[in-house]
């Protein structure tokens, strides 16, 4: 469950947890193009900051893209030690998308940390 904002910044995606995206103001639908089918819960939506398109993703580390959002990997097969909280698109064409996992433990506390999922050439 989540929301993007378009590139141009006059649209947004909601995506609901089943995996409906809601598209408002200049935000158009987009199609299902690459990536894992979804069988967990969504848990956020990301816009791909070169296209029209975007990335919904799930606490067990499936992606799946829609319209030109490339995809870029996946944890869907990883085992986890925490949930999937939040993804970010790297600041380079099709470099690389990063997932979050809830927290990582250090001697001085909790830490949040992220980790590529993949690099993919451009």
């Amino acid at each position: 469950m989540g929301l993007a904002r378009t590139n141009a910044g006059t649209g947004y995606w909601i995506a609901a947890a089943s995996a409906t995206v809601y598209p408002l103001g200049s935000a158009t639908a987009q199609p299902f193009t690459a990536g894992d089918t979804l069988s967990a819960p969504v848990v956020g939506i990301v816009d791909d900051p070169y296209s029209t398109g975007y990335w919904l993703y799930t606490a067990n580390g499936e992606i799946a893209c829609y319209g030109a959002a490339p995809f870029l990997g996946s944890l869907a097969e990883l085992p986890l030690n925490e949930p999937i909280v939040g993804m970010a698109a790297g600041p380079w064409r099709g470099a690389t998308a990063w997932l979050q996992p809830t927290v990582a433990s250090s001697p001085s506390g909790p830490v949040r940390t992220w980790a590529p999922i993949a690099r993919h050439r451009s």
